[in-house]
């Protein structure tokens, strides 16, 4: 089911994003693995219905996803190292 909202969240949508903005990098790099794996998950859904091109843009999204998920996780190294060494 496609919904329009996040179920659970009665906040905006600009809101969200500036909550998970917060998050520390590590934990946003997670988030953003899940979500790269569902959308992944759901290419392959509509790869079986035969819905090759929607498909084929789903998995596209799950790769750069997961290119963004690994940039984070850099962030939360650099930004980690920085704490314990540097003092924060």
């Amino acid at each position: 089911m496609n919904l329009d909202h996040v179920e659970g969240w009665t906040g905006s949508l600009q809101q969200l994003a500036e909550a998970i903005g917060r998050m520390r990098y590590d934990k946003l790099s997670e988030l953003i693995d899940l979500l790269a794996a569902d959308l992944e998950r759901q290419a392959m859904l509509n790869r079986e219905d035969n819905r090759q091109r929607l498909a084929s843009v789903l998995m596209q999204t799950s790769v750069a996803l997961i290119r963004s998920a690994t940039a984070m996780q850099a962030a939360w190294e650099i930004d980690g190292r920085t704490l314990t060494h540097d003092g924060g």
